[in-house]
Formats: C-alpha cells, sequence, structure tokens
C-alpha cells in the first residue's frame, strides 16, 4: 500500500475499533514474532469478521487480499480500494501476485486465508482447519519472502443470520457455495496467536509447504 492507503488504512482501523471494541474481547500472543522486512501472514479463516480483527490487533498494516466479489458491494467497495487490499480471483491472479510483490518489496504485510471462503460456505463452524490452498506459498516462493502462520481462537463466539439474501448475493456475484450459506460466526471473545516466520524451501514442493503450514497453524489452536 502506499502512504495514502495506509492513512485510510489506519482511519478504518481507528473507526471500526470503535464500532468493535465494545463488543468483542479480543487477545494477541506473538506479536514480536513478526518481521520487520516483508513477509505473508497467513491464519485460519472462520469468520467474515476475521481480517478486521486481525488488523485491529496487529499494529503493522496488512495488505490483505479480499475475494473480487467484495468489491461489488456498495461502501464495502470504497473501503478495500482505499486501504491498499488487493482484489483476488482466477482471472485477477497475475496481477494479484504483482501486487503482492510490491509490498513485500516494501517491506510490508500480505494476509492471506490459505482455506478460501470453503470454510464459511459450508457453514460447519465446528471443522477442523480446511485445506490451505497454495497461492500464499506461491508469493513467498517468489518474493523469497517469510510465512506467518497465526491462529484465530474462538473463545465464546454466537452465530448470526448472514447479512444478505442469497437473491442479493447472487446479484452481488458471490461464489456459487457461499450464496446459500445461511449464518456468520461472531466472535464475543477470541485470542489471536502468531507463531515464529517459516523460511519456505522451493524443493519441498507446494503440496508440502501447505501441509507444514497448515500443521503450524493447527499447533497455535491448541
Amino acid at each position: 500500500m502506499n502512504k495514502a492507503e495506509e492513512r485510510n488504512y489506519r482511519l478504518n482501523r481507528l473507526l471500526l475499533g470503535l464500532l468493535l471494541e465494545t463488543s468483542m474481547d479480543l487477545s494477541l500472543k506473538g506479536e514480536e514474532n513478526i518481521p520487520q522486512e516483508g513477509a505473508v501472514l497467513v491464519s485460519n479463516h472462520r469468520s467474515d469478521l476475521d481480517p478486521l480483527i486481525l488488523s485491529l490487533r496487529i499494529e503493522q498494516p496488512i495488505n490483505w487480499m479480499a475475494g473480487k466479489y467484495l468489491y461489488n458491494i456498495p461502501l464495502v467497495r470504497e473501503i478495500l480500494s482505499n486501504a491498499g487490499t488487493i482484489p483476488i480471483s482466477r482471472e485477477l491472479k497475475e496481477k494479484a501476485y504483482a501486487k503482492a510483490a510490491q509490498a513485500l518489496k516494501k517491506n510490508q504485510l500480505v494476509g492471506i486465508f490459505p482455506e478460501g471462503w470453503d470454510y464459511i460456505a459450508d457453514n460447519i463452524f465446528n471443522k477442523p482447519v480446511g485445506k490451505f490452498h497454495p497461492g500464499f506459498a506461491q508469493i513467498a516462493l517468489q518474493n523469497n519472502a517469510l510465512v506467518i502462520p497465526t491462529a484465530i481462537i474462538e473463545i465464546e463466539a454466537e452465530k448470526e443470520k448472514t447479512f444478505f439474501t442469497p437473491k442479493l448475493r447472487k446479484s452481488l456475484g458471490y461464489p456459487e457455495k457461499l450464496k446459500e450459506a445461511p449464518l456468520r460466526l461472531v466472535y464475543k471473545k477470541a485470542k489471536i496467536k502468531i507463531g515464529r516466520p517459516i523460511k519456505l524451501k522451493r524443493e519441498q514442493g507446494l503440496e508440502e509447504i501447505c501441509k507444514r503450514v497448515r500443521s503450524e497453524v493447527i499447533k497455535l489452536l491448541r
């Protein structure tokens, strides 16, 4: 993100913090594990609130990868576009990777949820951590960047109806599985744990890297 986007990011964080801090009890452990150099932060993904609560508790601004469909939502589109987020889809992959590379070269964080929206779409909130997609590993390897495993641990939460009806989600271009998900998870109390940075080795292969990083995230959840 550039300087203007960083200012918007910090302003958004301040305003959203005023709204969320009164209804959520959030704690953070392991922030000292975040390096000063550019790195790819990866986390498990249970709720649409996940990027918000990580941004609230991690001081360093995060360039979040966000599904392209989110940019079809009025107001959300403006917030995302002005705060350094990176739209991602199959068609935008190369462009998104290039933007991530720019952020890493500036020693910034790039935030990715390797499970994607799979867990949220399944709407089964006690499932184990899902399969990690390899995008985060490709970005880290291409830029010789560290990977920071992170876990969001739900201590107390409620299940609420999603904001939009399936019909409205369809009109906004939501992914097929996500159109029908009836519930969303809203944290009341949660803990964030940040693990030690991982240096990836290209010879391990993407599949093994995904398994390894997923395993580290699962360890943090215990």
